[in-house]
C-alpha cells in the first residue's frame, strides 16, 4: 500500500473467496488498520450481503449492504483485489476499472484469477501484482510467491 501511495484505513478492498485463507487475510489487514466497512467479500454465490440467508457466522462478520452484488461492480474504483478463489475470474477490463495504481493479489491455485499475460497485455498504469508460484513456473518473473508463503507475507508486501 505504501508503494502505491495508499492509506490502509482509506483503501477499498475486494476479496474474492470467503474461506479460511480469505478470512484470515482480512482479519490481518483489519489488525493493521484497514476498516472492516471498506471490504467487499465475494464467495461462489456472490457478495456476502444482508439479503443472503445462507451465511455461516464467520461470513456474517463481513456482511455488506452494498449494491455492488457482482465482482465486476465491486471492483470499480477498488484499491486492492485479494483473490483466494478460483482461476480466471478477472478480465483486463475489470482490472482497468479499479482505482489508480491498483494492487492485485491473484493467488488462486493452480490458475490465478487473471493470467499474468492478460494482466500486463494492455497498459493499465502502474500496478502491483502477486501471483502463486504455480502460475508463474514458465514465466521469467523475479519474485513469484507461493500461496503458502503469501498469506503471512501480505502485511509486508
Amino acid at each position: 500500500l505504501e508503494i502505491q501511495k495508499k492509506k490502509i484505513d482509506k483503501a477499498k478492498f475486494i476479496v474474492n473467496g470467503a474461506g479460511a485463507a480469505a478470512i484470515s487475510c482480512m482479519k490481518l489487514y483489519i489488525a493493521l488498520g484497514a476498516r472492516k466497512e471498506n471490504f467487499l467479500v465475494y464467495d461462489s454465490k456472490g457478495l456476502i450481503h444482508t439479503d443472503r440467508t445462507d451465511l455461516d457466522e464467520i461470513k456474517k462478520e463481513f456482511i455488506s449492504s452494498s449494491k455492488a452484488t457482482t465482482l465486476e461492480l465491486g471492483l470499480k474504483d477498488a484499491d486492492v483485489f485479494i483473490g483466494l478463489s478460483k482461476g480466471n475470474v478477472l478480465s483486463q477490463d475489470m482490472v482497468k476499472s479499479m482505482a489508480k495504481n491498483p494492487i492485485v493479489f491473484a493467488m488462486a491455485n493452480p490458475d490465478p484469477e487473471i493470467a499474468y499475460e492478460l494482466a500486463v497485455a494492455k497498459t493499465i498504469g502502474f500496478f502491483a501484482m502477486l501471483f502463486t508460484m504455480s502460475a508463474l513456473t514458465t514465466l521469467p518473473i523475479l519474485n513469484p510467491m507461493n500461496t503458502s508463503a503469501s498469506f503471512s507475507a501480505l502485511a509486508r508486501s
